[in-house]
């Protein structure tokens, strides 16, 4: 994928994305032997900029994954062309 352009999301929260001085520890995943390599990583501060980040992703053909946390939090697949939530 391309440069995410975050302006298009139009949210209220951050969105981070590779090359941001924050990349490494927006992208980090619970477990960290993973090297996960999302598209951006979206930290939504509500229901609105979920779904807003689902139509984005949706229109551009890119997948969205939820950043599982806590108990029974998974492992996630292969993360290529992915907005991490």
């Amino acid at each position: 994928m391309s440069t995410l352009d975050r302006t298009d999301l139009a949210i209220t929260g951050r969105v981070a994305t590779p090359g941001d001085a924050d990349w490494d520890d927006a992208r980090t995943a619970w477990n960290l032997y993973l090297d996960l390599q999302p598209a951006a990583v979206v930290f939504a501060e509500g229901a609105d900029d979920i779904a807003k980040v689902v139509r984005f992703a949706a229109e551009r053909g890119l997948k969205v994954n939820a950043q599982a946390t806590g108990h029974g939090a998974t492992s996630l697949a292969p993360l290529d062309d992915t907005i991490v939530i």
